[in-house]
């Protein structure tokens, strides 16, 4: 290497390397002065940089390009292992091509990107003095980078020349500036708190300072800190008379409840502490926690309690005997409580908590506002560790707790009353369930102050919406394993997030490190492991020491203390706080809880049949899930592993996905190759398709492995021609999917129920070649009219609209929150555009005799009307004869857009594509021409179509309702009026995954979909709360299997009558069966309109209740998502109307783990009535899953209560 290597020649060698854009490079000069002798300063500099870069890359060999005097390139090699000594590492030539090694050190660069962060150094000597040279360039991300790395080759030359004999594994390279910063600006000296008390000292304080300041509430109960301190003191002595004795773990097995709260409270005043146990884990990993804690006697606290033998049972809510009790002698180091988390051994890990941890985290908090001002609404699982801080932080600084409902917390509307109802102020939430609740809607925090999030890694552009929404509201990310007491660092997020969120700074009396595979601390910019100290460590794992040994140590920078190996990767950022990379092992995070995919695999394993499993986590449409690898000796099927594996691991633990293999990948070393089980899938997670089907079938044909690729593509996993659709999951909406594709690519109609008829693509191919015969005529362009007639569904709405004009129950409003204010022009150029597009926004309707036609206008103005007050806004009746059927608004920050449609212009599926084509005009995109209007449907519909549909599907309608079912006798609070009354409330609630998983199972055994499962369990409920047995239900369909009409806005929506006939001792699997036969009989026949059945076989109207059903049921996997447009995400807003079309309207949505939302005609029903409705339909769901092949129960006897009726199932 040149001594002399002048700027030139550093700007030749990194324009080499790829370092400059197409407009050149802007190179960093940097210099650095050593007062050191150096009598072969290039060998040295040489030498220097590859102890660096092996330094740098954790590597034992390293190589980098040198530079001759005439720009020649040439590679160059060091072995460097750790008990090397750094002068004895010779410089040698590698054997590697100089053009892709790098150019000294290429730190953060990735490999499809080399070069992105080279360097090149240089040097010059005089007699006393070592000058070295850096080059870098001005596009990195850190500006300062290529002085920080100057100074670590500083200090690696000043090694070389002043101690040679060091071994390579103890090399420091911080500067001493940078060892100032990580040991005492990045993690500041202990502050003062309480650190000698224990819990019950710190709360008894607070229970003089404000005995009667609320401490919990939950629906209406509010129990003050004098209340909680007393109902503590009396369940304490209970336990105390139970044997409870200072230092025991007592068992507490609890819901959100106040008794939650009084029985954590009254174990520690016990001395004891207090283990949390799910109620839902299964019985198997219940017993294993009681037995590892030598758990006696077990807290239940508002639920249930399985048979535990040896074990007491103590009831929360007592009774028990008033009086104060001691305030225990219990220390700080003493054991407050003991959680388990996922372990990779098989058995989940109990870490051990002391008091000190949980009073450093609750009273020396810089990074929430605790205080007596506190009203904090919690929102975690029991067995969850951010409970502690949920529980402890409002308690020992005199705030309070609010209760809510699990299913509250997924249903924004729901979540946001309550946060105003109760002015909460902080609340915790996992990343998921924010970002799940930013989608639906942001605004609803914004009554909040602090809103700390975490759990797993926070999204940007979520963060960016909320603080957009919520300009006031401090929102931080919380970071911190269970081993060291729920939070390690905390990052307050000053503004909208450009890329990844740190995870901040360590927290009062924590410290944070970044070290190396030998415990060397990284400095800035510099990958490493985590580890965390100070007060917050745990004990370790109970009866596990060798887990204990391997996870926690000595603090070699504090004497005395103790840290934490998290196995988190992470880096530091130049002013202090920390990126997270990424896990140094398989440990994951779903839904906020740990999981060690070890631990699962260990469980399978376990299973008679299994030989070899490995578990990855995968992610898809942005939802991490589980993904179980195995091979079996005698053809185990998914849904018996499911089974087992629920029988003993928590459901959050059980793999959405299994994929038998015939072998598992092996790497060189023997060992399971995840990488290739990884490629397996594509990038967006779903399973890529091989060549040839997966269990050798025989070869199929073009159309039949282009139906295998629609049914892959819609299902996300690979698809062989005689697979079992159900066994992958298929669904009504799949179905639907993949039925407009093959009627789009294949030219051939078939509806969707006629495709899970025959749930393989080999068959349904057959089905494609021999369609023909009995397909409807096709939909063709009306000739030009001043008047069309209108559809049937358009009819059904104008006729239940005149009823009363004024009625608002037919407005679709959808509202668009935005993160950057809408540009108000180009909206209003959009909105024009679309309207002309779409020709049902600028229709009107006319009655011309006795009958309605739809007049289409050429233009229909829409402007955009500013809102004062956007919260006030409510939707106002459309005049029908006067389009357009749409109306704008926006607010005055133009961060809220909100669109009112009425229901005779548009239904569901018209929302997306109006919402859809609306983004890409108001983006300045051109839209093709769409190949059919909504009139052409209603002229079809109205002569050819219509005449073709009567004539293949109304004798199965005519047969079906043969017989008019009796009207269903719902027990009503009130007496029905003489005419129906829309007057509506809303109840939301979830299935729950386990139950969503047990109909998933239990439908797929019988060749059934998850929504066929949900329809056979409505029939349950509603036969037990009426008695009846012939039964009947609306379903809704889009209408749109007819014509090339699937890119046209407009009412297309069709009502489907499903009715039920319950047999006396008839088992549930067999009712299943039967409704899976009828709903997909009743889909193949889904375009006869509902008002044809109801005029020919309706019977004598009823003017009370809806024709034929009062009950709907419905079911879409991405209702309620939210879709992007304009920038932000457009929702339905269903809050603007209170209007309920039916007695009961149940509306399910999502996958995993169902969310409900139930209408209900609140001039029939009282809430609670609605409620016990719930409860009835969550029993008659839990009955059919434990026996299947039971019949339903008969019908309870229904009692009067109070002012409505009461159930007892």
């Amino acid at each position: 290497m040149n001594a002399d290597f002048d700027m030139d020649h550093l700007d030749r060698a990194l324009a080499l390397h790829g370092e400059c854009g197409p407009d050149g490079c802007a190179p960093v000069r940097e210099t650095a002065g050593l007062r050191l002798r150096a009598d072969d300063p290039e060998s040295l500099l040489v030498s220097a940089v590859l102890l660096l870069g092996a330094r740098y890359s954790g590597s034992d060999s390293y190589a980098v390009a040198v530079a001759g005097a005439d720009g020649s390139l040439r590679a160059v090699g060091v072995d460097a292992a750790p008990a090397a000594a750094i002068g004895d590492c010779v410089p040698r030539d590698a054997a590697v091509d100089p053009a892709t090694c790098a150019l000294a050190v290429d730190l953060l660069g990735k490999a499809d990107e080399p070069g992105r962060h080279g360097l090149v150094f240089g040097c010059s000597a005089s007699e006393s003095e070592l000058t070295l040279t850096a080059v870098g360039h001005s596009h990195g991300d850190d500006p300062g980078w290529t002085a920080r790395v100057l100074g670590h080759l500083g200090e690696v030359v000043r090694a070389l020349v002043e101690a040679p004999r060091t071994p390579v594994g103890r090399l420091e390279i911080l500067t001493g500036p940078e060892r100032e910063a990580v040991f005492g600006r990045f993690n500041p000296p202990p502050t003062d708190y309480p650190r000698g008390a224990n819990l019950i000292e710190l709360f008894k304080t607070q229970v003089a300072a404000g005995p009667d300041r609320p401490a919990v509430l939950r629906d209406g109960e509010e129990l003050t800190y004098r209340d909680l301190d007393e109902r503590s003191d009396a369940l304490a002595r209970t336990l105390m008379r139970r044997g409870v004795r200072p230092g025991d773990r007592v068992a507490l097995l609890a819901d959100k409840s106040p008794h939650m709260v009084v029985a954590t409270v009254a174990i520690l005043k016990c001395g004891a502490a207090y283990v949390p146990v799910d109620p839902a884990y299964p019985a198997e990993r219940r017993a294993f926690l009681l037995s590892d804690c030598a758990i006696s006697v077990l807290v239940a606290a508002g639920v249930d309690v399985p048979e535990t033998p040896g074990v007491a049972v103590v009831d929360a809510a007592g009774p028990h005997e008033a009086g104060p009790v001691p305030v225990p002698a219990t220390g700080p180091a003493d054991t407050a409580y003991v959680i388990y988390t996922s372990g990779s051994t098989g058995n989940p890990k109990g870490v051990v908590v002391p008091h000190r941890g949980v009073v450093r985290l609750a009273t020396s908090c810089d990074y929430l506002d605790l205080s007596p001002r506190t009203r904090l609404l919690q929102t975690c699982a029991i067995v969850f560790d951010v409970t502690t801080m949920e529980l402890w932080g409002p308690l020992l600084n005199g705030g309070s707790i609010t209760l809510v409902p699990d299913e509250t917390l997924l249903d924004a509307a729901a979540l946001g009353e309550q946060i105003a109802r109760h002015r909460i102020t902080t609340m915790w939430l996992t990343a998921p369930l924010l970002h799940l609740l930013v989608d639906q809607d942001p605004a609803i925090f914004a009554p909040l102050r602090q809103v700390i999030a975490g759990g797993d890694v926070l999204s940007g552009p979520h963060i960016a919406a909320l603080m957009a929404a919520c300009p006031d509201l401090e929102v931080i990310n919380g970071y911190g394993p269970t081993e060291n007491t729920t939070f390690s660092t905390a990052h307050r997020i000053a503004a909208a997030p450009e890329g990844r969120v740190p995870i901040g700074r360590p927290i009062p009396n924590s410290t944070a490190y970044v070290l190396d595979a030998a415990m060397r601390p990284q400095p800035v910019g510099l990958p490493g492991e985590l580890y965390t100290g100070g007060d917050g460590v745990a004990d370790g794992y109970r009866n596990r020491p060798d887990l204990t040994a391997r996870a926690f140590g000595d603090d070699p920078f504090a004497p005395g203390g103790r840290l934490y190996r998290t196995g988190d990767l992470v880096r530091w950022l130049p002013d202090g706080t920390i990126d997270f990379l990424g896990r140094v092992d398989n440990q994951v995070k779903i839904r906020g809880y740990r999981i060690e995919p070890g631990e699962i695999e260990q469980h399978l394993n376990a299973l008679d049949g299994v030989l070899q499993s490995a578990v990855l986590v995968r992610t898809r449409r942005g939802e991490k899930y589980l993904r179980a690898h195995y091979t079996s000796d005698r053809g185990l099927s998914p849904d018996r592993i499911r089974e087992e594996l629920a029988r003993t691991l928590p459901e959050y633990m059980v793999p959405a996905v299994f994929m038998e293999l015939d072998a598992m990948p092996l790497n060189r070393s023997g060992k399971i190759d995840r990488a290739a089980l990884a490629r397996l899938e594509t990038p967006d997670g779903s399973a890529a398709p091989e060549d040839g089907a997966a269990g050798g079938e025989a070869a199929g044909d073009a159309v039949e492995w282009a139906v295998a690729a629609m049914w892959s593509d819609a299902l996300g996993t690979a698809v062989g021609l005689d697979d079992d659709l159900f066994g992958l999951g298929v669904s009504s909406l799949t179905s639907a999917v993949v039925s407009g594709r093959i009627q789009r690519e294949l030219g051939v109609r078939l509806p969707a129920a006629r495709l899970l008829s025959h749930p393989t693509a080999r068959r349904i191919a057959a089905l494609v070649r021999g369609a023909g015969s009995g397909a409807l005529p096709p939909v063709a362009p009306a000739p030009d009219r001043a008047v069309y007639p209108v559809s049937a569904q358009q009819r059904r709405i104008i006729v239940e609209q005149a009823k009363d004009e004024t009625a608002t129950h037919y407005n679709l409003p959808v509202q668009i929150r935005l993160p950057e204010p809408v540009d108000h022009g180009r909206l209003e150029t959009a909105l024009q555009a679309l309207t002309a597009r779409h020709e049902a926004l600028r229709t009107g309707f006319v009655q011309m005799g006795n009958e309605t036609y739809q007049r289409i206008h050429e233009e229909a103005a829409v402007a955009v009307a500013v809102l004062d007050d956007p919260e006030s806004w409510r939707p106002r009746p459309f005049d029908l004869a006067s389009p357009p059927l749409l109306r704008a608004f926006r607010s005055a920050d133009g961060r809220l857009v909100v669109l009112d449609f009425h229901h005779a212009a548009v239904d569901g599926r018209s929302l997306e594509l109006l919402l859809d084509d609306l983004d890409r005009l108001y983006r300045g995109e051109a839209l093709p021409d769409l190949p059919l209007r909504y009139r052409d449907y209603a002229v079809w519909q109205q002569g050819e179509g219509g005449a073709a549909v009567r004539e293949q599907q109304e004798a199965f309608w005519l047969r079906a309702f043969a017989d008019r079912p009796e009207p269903l006798e719902l027990p009503t609070d009130r007496p029905r009026g003489p005419v129906r009354e829309y007057d509506g409330a809303r109840l939301a609630f979830e299935l729950g995954t386990a139950r969503t998983a047990g109909l998933a199972a239990l439908a797929r055994r019988e060749g059934a979909t998850l929504f066929h499962a949900l329809a056979a369990a409505y029939f349950v409920f509603l036969h037990r709360i009426t008695g009846q047995t012939d039964l009947t239900a609306g379903l809704p369909v889009d209408g749109r299997g007819v014509g090339d009409v699937d890119e046209v806005a407009g009412m297309f929506a069709n009502t489907l009558c499903l009715r039920a006939r319950i047999r006396p001792g008839q088992a549930f699997t067999a009712l299943l069966r039967e409704v899976r036969d009828d709903v997909i009989a009743a889909f193949t026949n889904a375009d006869y309109q509902f008002d044809e059945l109801v005029a020919k076989a309706g019977g004598e109207r009823d003017f009370s209740r809806n024709p034929l059903f009062d009950t709907m049921l419905a079911y879409s996997e991405a209702a309620g998502a939210g879709r992007p447009c304009l920038g932000g995400l457009a929702r339905q807003d269903d809050s603007a109307s209170a209007a309920s079309m039916f007695d009961l309207n149940l509306q399910f949505a999502g996958t995993g783990n169902l969310t409900a939302t139930w209408a209900y005609n609140s001039r029939l029903f009282h809430e609670r009535t609605a409620k016990s409705f719930v409860d009835a339909f969550l029993e008659a769901v839990d009955a059919v899953l434990a026996a299947p092949e039971a019949p339903p129960l008969p019908a309870p006897d229904a009692t009067a209560a109070g002012d409505g009726p009461a159930f007892d199932f």
